[in-house]
């Protein structure tokens, strides 16, 4: 069986679960800006449509995601993934409850099944603070 390491690292606010995909779960990834591209190791279950729903849920503008696109994508049945509760600091405004998705290596692993579409561009991010 395999094991996550130091998941504190990986943004979850408790120890994930160690989930091995059916095939044909449908995740979300919302990026942008040079840090973050439409593939990478981060995922949602629900589908932000805004820059502030992005962050309020995932909690990633402090790790340089720009939040300006979300794309949609399928995985692959054998994938591993840990779900768990996404990590937000104690002065957040946050949804405590939002869960992420870590695929270690998603290449090959996930298929994006839509064309990327835009976030609704309701709020500004500051990467310094990582404040909506």
């Amino acid at each position: 069986m395999s094991t996550l390491g130091d998941w504190r690292e990986k943004g979850f606010a408790d120890s994930p679960r160690r989930v091995i995909a059916e095939g044909d779960e449908i995740l979300y990834r919302c990026f942008g800006g040079p840090n973050s591209g439409v593939l990478g190791r981060w995922f949602a279950p629900l589908k932000c449509s805004s820059v502030s729903d992005a962050e309020l849920a995932n909690n990633v503008v402090v790790h340089g995601n720009k939040l300006s696109m979300v794309a949609t994508f399928r995985v692959r049945a054998g994938t591993e993934m840990w779900v768990g509760r996404v990590d937000h600091g104690a002065r957040d405004l946050a949804d405590r409850t939002a869960i992420q998705v870590y695929i270690e290596r998603p290449l090959g692993c996930v298929e994006l099944t839509h064309d990327v579409e835009t976030l609704r561009q309701d709020v500004f991010v500051n990467r310094r603070t990582g404040n909506v």
